[in-house]
Parts: C-alpha cells; sequence; structure tokens
C-alpha cells in the first residue's frame, strides 16, 4: 500500500449513494465550461454503489448503478482497460474496498474543517479494524 499526492490521469470514479447525492446536487449544475473541475466531473463516467439507488433517480450524467457485491462490481471495473478508478468521499464503500485489498493508492487531500462534526462522529478507520502509518 502507497500513500502519495500527484496528478493523475482519472478515467472514472466510484461513490457510494449518500456521496452522489452530494455531489451530484451541486456539480450537475456547474456548467461554467471554464470550471475545471466540473468539467472533469461532469464528463467522466460515475459508477454508484447502492442497493436502493434506481437508474431514473441517477440523473448526474454519465452515471451507472453498481448493484450486488461491491467487491464484485469494482474488482471488475479494474479488469477493465484504463488509467485509474478513484473514490471521492464515500468512507464506508473505502472501508470495503480497503478490507478486500482492492485499493492500490491512496492520495489524501485535507481540510481544515470538522469532519467528526460533518459526518455524526464516524470516522474513516473504525476502532479494531487495520490501520496505516503515513511515511
Amino acid at each position: 500500500m502507497r500513500f502519495e499526492h500527484r496528478d493523475t490521469e482519472i478515467d472514472a470514479s466510484i461513490i457510494g449513494r449518500t456521496t452522489f447525492g452530494l455531489l451530484g446536487g451541486y456539480w450537475s449544475k456547474a456548467t461554467d465550461p471554464e470550471d475545471l473541475i466540473a468539467a472533469k466531473l461532469n464528463t467522466l463516467p460515475e459508477y454508484v454503489v447502492s442497493s436502493m439507488l434506481n437508474g431514473g433517480e441517477a440523473d448526474w450524467s454519465p452515471t451507472t448503478v453498481l448493484r450486488g457485491d461491491p467487491v464484485d462490481r469494482v474488482r471488475r471495473l479494474k479488469e477493465l482497460p484504463g488509467n485509474e478508478l478513484q473514490v471521492h468521499g464515500s468512507w464506508k464503500l473505502v472501508q470495503t474496498l480497503h478490507q478486500a485489498g482492492l485499493v492500490d493508492v491512496y492520495r489524501l487531500l485535507l481540510y481544515p474543517v470538522g469532519l467528526r462534526a460533518i459526518s455524526a462522529g464516524s470516522y474513516t478507520v473504525d476502532e479494531g479494524r487495520s490501520t496505516a502509518v503515513l511515511h
């Protein structure tokens, strides 16, 4: 497992249902062609891991809802040709993919906000689970 930060060539992102609702609600309406982040997020494929979201609700284009076992579905996506799949937010999904050995690289973007207050007391790494040392 490596921890690094660098510019990357992202082919698609994988997010959970809650993160999809948060990101899609804002970024799908950000249409300024000079906004490079919006342009990237609104053109790259989004894969949403959800058993509850239906295709009609996944209206942030181009979005595909992944149903079934997320480990199996992400493993299949990783087998496709391309550069990189990224998970944005979605701490439960990250935990699941980490435990299945499907995380190759962590790129951590840190912002000075009260994450515990925002996430209702949730942490990315639960007590009793494996943690990693950053070098």
